[in-house]
């Protein structure tokens, strides 16, 4: 027999999955994988084909979650990407065969690669890259065949003929894939008694892929649904991440609906149940909001996945969890339900794409208890080729991130070996990497270019810093400066706020200035503790995007902080546009913006006021002129003085900002300061802005 038929064969008997590695020329892996595909009379409609030149047009990775199939055939002739294989990868049940197509090994890395072109930055073009991905790509396909993982047909070598008849009855397979388990019911059962019991109490569901997380939720909604619960809201990163959800809910009732995270805590919605899915790959600021909103949530985590990794999400969210909610309830799948325990295309995926990877740390390390000091070996910047080679270190500084970082991706192992600007910097504590940083260079943009980026035609891929300097703020001249980007920044959780960030952040400044780097910045989805951060190592705000992350609910800031006489008389044509142009924006678009981020970035101007303005000011504070007569010198005052705010209370300078600055409505701010009504806040305004002129 066949060896693809004798292994799955083999598959079907065990309810595993096998994977089968073709190597060869193009043409030759296309014939060895459709002479296959032929004998799966049954199964043809189900098969899953991720190739340029199949019949059927590749799939995106958002079609591909949820789905199943009996045969994936991936060819990595035209491209290796990394998410769409870990996706691809999941939809196998067991008795399933996952056929990749890849070039000999030893042209591999000598081929040209389209996925290269997602992480080539200008000036550098994709064929330029190194090829160390997949180079270790090929090794961890040489280990996994040693230790039984997977099996390697490579051109050259004597095939046996193909039987006619077909071993492998669709229903076999699919009869292994709808099998559930007894921890899967109990999820079922823990969800069912979040909705029925005491409120406040969440439930958090964590699971490795192909365990029915997501099923589990959707069969729990249907039974709600048919028990006339009202309404379910069912909330993701996106809509498609939930599709093996409804699909299981088995409803297309207006009761079951999915809203964005975002518009969930923006918005005041009624529901008997709100359900979190892949809850790691949100914020935890949005999750602490749906906590404080929404009396009875469900928080479902993949642990390992190709769509990020919600391994931190125990160090993040569930401790603030545990402060809002302590009698919240947890419930851990580890049993798979699409395959067989022991599966080898799991171990093999997880070692091919790092889904596994964790930082590792030493007993005493893993323990919960507040160390006075950290002893630092070293702060270094990596050498990438040995790094390549150096797989428990790559691990580890992989694992780092994916554990500090929800949108880390397979993709990023690509970006830390490949990326032509790249930079690594970790720090090591008793020889294990408690931090990291990914650092890019940017800049040394050509005048031409320049004038297109100016003029909103062009966005070369990569160069955030000087285009956002460039398209946003008009500064052609910052073009031919050098900037140096901190794209990612991790600290162990246990290891966080004892200094280690900041001690990496000298170490990378002191390189660059070395290395005569202009200017040094970041940019990320802005909250109060990130925005310290950076404020404390020097970073000035100088952008703000003008709507929020559909996911993160937050908006994208960018800081930076000068290192060269260049890089200072850029920085403060910037910081002044920024700020003239802020005011604007906080009436529109950023009239929702947080409240406390509005005053981590405004800083006070001179003030304009006249004798006249001061006595329009003091017939609104201490007698009853209308607000619409005055608001001119009422928004002057509080700009000038906008540093004088802190001896207010709390919702004073709340209402000030919101009112005076983002023109929020009456109702609006009535309702989030919990006031009574208009009178009542126009009220407070009025002692507000009396309390303001007396500490003047």
């Amino acid at each position: 027999m066949n060896t693809l038929q004798a292994l799955q064969a083999e598959a079907i008997s065990e309810r595993q999955r096998r994977m089968v590695v073709v190597a060869g020329d193009l043409t030759w892996c296309i014939n060895i994988a459709n002479r296959f595909a032929e004998l799966q009379h049954s199964n043809l409609d189900k098969r899953l084909w991720i190739a340029k030149e199949w019949p059927e047009p590749a799939n995106r990775l958002q079609q591909i979650i949820g789905g199943e199939t009996p045969l994936l055939i991936f060819n990595a002739h035209h491209g290796f990407d990394p998410n769409l294989f870990g996706a691809a990868a999941g939809t196998v049940v067991g008795g399933g065969l996952l056929l990749l197509l890849t070039p000999q090994f030893k042209r591999w890395p000598q081929k040209s690669d389209p996925v290269s072109s997602r992480i080539s930055v200008y000036p550098h073009l994709p064929e330029s890259l190194s090829q160390r991905y997949i180079e270790r790509l090929i090794r961890t396909i040489e280990t996994g065949e040693k230790e039984n993982l997977l099996s390697t047909i490579q051109q050259g070598e004597p095939l046996e003929p193909i039987a006619v008849e077909n071993p492998t009855p669709s229903r076999d397979i699919e009869t292994a894939a709808v099998t559930g388990t007894a921890e899967q019911q109990q999820a079922i059962d823990a969800i069912l008694h979040t909705a029925t019991g005491h409120r406040h109490r969440p439930l958090v569901v964590t699971a490795d892929r192909g365990r029915g997380k997501s099923a589990a939720l959707g069969i729990a909604a249907k039974a709600l649904l048919n028990q006339g619960r009202q309404q379910i809201i069912v909330t993701a990163p996106s809509r498609s991440a939930v599709d093996n959800l409804f699909k299981h809910a088995g409803s297309d009732s207006p009761a079951l609906e999915f809203v964005a995270p975002d518009a969930l805590v923006s918005q005041s919605l009624r529901a008997d149940l709100v359900l979190v899915d892949e809850a790691a790959a949100i914020p935890t600021p949005i999750l602490s909001k749906i906590v404080e909103r929404y009396s009875r949530v469900v928080f479902a985590s993949t642990t390992h996945g190709y769509e990020g990794s919600g391994q931190g999400f125990t160090l993040r969210f569930q401790k603030i969890l545990s402060r809002l909610c302590p009698d919240y309830t947890e419930v851990k799948l580890r049993s798979p339900i699409r395959w067989a325990e022991g599966d080898p295309v799991e171990a093999q995926v997880n070692h091919m794409l790092l889904l596994d990877a964790e930082p590792e740390l030493s007993e005493s390390q893993n323990t919960n208890e507040v160390e006075p000091t950290i002893s630092i070996d070293r702060i270094e910047r990596l050498d990438r080729e040995p790094l390549a080679q150096n797989e428990p270190q790559l691990r580890q500084l992989f694992g780092l991130l994916v554990l500090a970082h929800y949108r880390t991706t397979p993709l990023d192992l690509r970006q830390i070996l490949d990326g032509p600007n790249l930079s690594i910097y970790t720090v090591t504590s008793n020889s294990r990497i408690i931090a990291t940083a990914l650092v890019a260079d940017e800049g040394e943009i050509d005048t031409d270019l320049a004038e297109q980026i100016w003029l909103g035609k062009r966005r070369p891929q990569g160069h955030l810093l000087p285009q956002t300097l460039i398209a946003h703020l008009g500064i052609k001249d910052a073009a031919p400066l050098r900037y140096r980007r901190i794209i990612r920044i991790a600290v162990h959780p246990q290891r966080q706020r004892k200094g280690v960030g900041h001690q990496l952040m000298d170490k990378i400044t002191a390189d660059a200035i070395t290395e005569q780097i202009d200017l040094i910045g970041c940019s990320y989805g802005t909250t109060t503790e990130l925005f310290k951060f950076w404020n404390s190592n020097h970073f000035t705000p100088l952008f703000i995007g003008g709507h929020r992350n559909a996911s993160s609910g937050t908006y994208a800031l960018t800081q930076m902080r000068p290192l060269s006489e260049k890089g200072h008389s850029i920085q403060e044509l910037a910081e002044r546009r920024f700020q003239n142009g802020l005011v604007e924006q906080l009436r529109e678009p950023l009239q929702q913006l947080e409240v406390d981020i509005v005053c981590q970035l405004l800083k006070p101007r001179p003030s304009s006021l006249n004798q006249h303005d001061w006595d329009d000011i003091d017939t609104f504070a201490h007698g009853n002129r209308r607000y619409e007569t005055v608001l001119t010198p009422l928004k002057q005052l509080l700009l000038s003085h906008f540093d004088k705010t802190t001896h207010l209370t709390p919702l004073q300078r709340q209402l000030l900002i919101m009112k005076l600055l983002q023109n929020r409505s009456w109702s609006d701010c009535a309702t989030l300061l919990n006031l009574a009504g208009k009178s009542a806040t126009q009220v407070e305004l009025r002692d507000t802005i009396a309390a303001l002129i007396k500490s003047l």
